[in-house]
């Protein structure tokens, strides 16, 4: 079996939180202890949403790498997708466009216009067997022992859409310290006001990059503002 697996992570919405309840002489199985995961795990990704918002954190720069005329480096950083879910870059990452972009889709490239995208993404690692006896039809050699949060970086070709400026941003907070008088007055509107809908994964823009295919990639190329959430 092969030592890592990449799966997608698939966005399930529960209407009710769940929790663990122990008692002296519980017997606890696998299912207890995933459950007691997603408890936390679903927690957090709320407070996430719509506490902190979604965008990049902080780092996740994009720039020229030195090492390689036509590849660019993604420094360290983190990011809060729409669902939630943070996702963690430790170290470089560094991407040859030329080479990467051959194994993208065909329509990669619009105008030589590239984006970088990040994604969540989980990775099932350190198959180990199981220490049980078959039975009926539950025929598995071995369970991956861990998974890794991990990201998926890509390039793609479509213009995505651009988000508030940092701009817009403090205007809307400032409009905002301008009307606490009215809401002050009449709080009924933000009161009765719904939370908004959960969000399925979906990729970062973290750069635009403006090259042509035998061209050296120059700090000039890449935009790091106009497609980047914050």
């Amino acid at each position: 079996m092969e030592k890592e697996k990449s799966v997608e992570y698939v966005c399930k919405p529960n209407e009710h939180f769940v929790k663990q309840y122990y008692y002296f002489g519980k017997l606890l199985t696998a299912r207890d202890c995933s459950d007691e995961q997603k408890y936390l795990n679903e927690k957090r990704w709320l407070l996430n949403r719509h506490g902190i918002g979604w965008g990049v954190l902080c780092g996740l720069k994009v720039i020229k790498d030195p090492k390689n005329k036509y590849g660019i480096i993604i420094e360290p950083g983190l990011a809060i997708d729409k669902y939630g879910n943070e996702i963690w870059v430790g170290k470089e990452q560094r991407i040859d466009l030329r080479a990467d972009c051959r194994e993208e889709e065909p329509n990669y490239r619009t105008a030589n216009q590239y984006y970088i995208t990040i994604k969540y993404q989980e990775c099932l690692v350190e198959p180990s067997p199981v220490p049980v006896e078959e039975c009926d039809d539950y025929d598995v050699e071995c369970f991956y022992n861990r998974v890794v949060e991990t990201h998926k970086i890509q390039i793609s070709g479509k213009r995505p859409e651009i988000p508030k400026s940092i701009i817009d941003e403090f205007k809307e907070a400032l409009e905002c310290e301008m009307d606490c008088a009215e809401f002050l007055k009449n709080p009924g509107q933000v009161i009765i006001e719904g939370c908004p809908q959960r969000e399925e994964c979906q990729t970062i823009t973290l750069a635009c990059i403006s090259h042509c295919e035998d061209t050296p990639i120059t700090d000039r190329d890449i935009d790091n503002i106009t497609f980047r959430k914050l």
